[in-house]
């Protein structure tokens, strides 16, 4: 039982000050913040700095996995699975509420600070370790898109919609800790960071962008 707690203390005071202070924060700083009277206690539970971002976000990953999932079965058949907010709304949601109801406040700072690692990003085409309910929602986004963006546009798209969520999410949760946003106010702060991802998504590229694709305007069959 004392591993485990140990382990746990560990996580949460990662995710604070890897929030705070950035990804290369001292190994030696997280443990003292967990209350470990071992400086090594990060090594001793986790082995590097890597895995540690890794169980974070695993750890997170588990409800938000949930969420999504339940969500997803729910709108089976329905034009949801089809459009392009719904969408994005099951990919931004669970992030904005779902650790705040664990009891986390930094977890979208956390992503912040972590976002190219490969546990968040990694290949385009997988944001979280073993998230099948990413990988359904991502598929259906590139073929809500097919016929208005070319391959490799949509990729692109794709990349600057998980680093903008990113910084607008932290961004959230740093006016919520402030106070600048009140909670009454969230729900709405939230939909309106699907409403600008989805735009990011649906902005009609320039002929500029396309040519540099090697791909053919579209704007006729727009």
């Amino acid at each position: 039982m004392a591993r485990r707690d140990g382990a746990a203390l560990i996580l949460a005071a990662a995710e604070t000050l890897i929030a705070e202070r950035g990804v290369d924060v001292p190994l030696r700083d997280i443990a003292a913040a967990a209350d470990q009277r071992n400086n090594s206690a990060v090594q001793y539970h986790f082995g590097t700095r890597d895995r540690l971002i890794t169980a974070v976000v695993e750890g997170r990953n588990a409800a938000l996995e949930a969420y999504r999932l339940t969500a997803l079965a729910d709108a089976e058949g329905t034009d949801d699975l089809n459009d392009i907010r719904p969408l994005v709304d099951l990919i931004v949601r669970p992030i904005a509420e779902i650790p705040p109801q664990q009891g986390a406040t930094h977890y979208a700072r956390f992503l912040e600070q972590v976002r190219n690692h490969p546990a968040v990003l990694g290949d385009p085409a997988h944001w979280t370790v073993e998230s099948p309910a990413m990988r359904i929602i991502l598929a259906r986004l590139d073929r809500a898109m097919e016929n208005s963006l070319p391959p490799k546009l949509r990729r692109m798209r794709l990349m600057t919609l998980a680093r903008t969520m990113f910084a607008l999410l932290a961004d959230r949760e740093r006016d919520l800790e402030s106070r600048r946003l009140k909670p009454a106010a969230a729900d709405a702060s939230t939909a309106n960071i699907v409403d600008v991802l989805v735009a990011v998504l649906c902005a009609e590229p320039s002929d500029a962008v396309l040519d540099a694709l090697g791909a053919v305007p579209q704007k006729a069959s727009r």
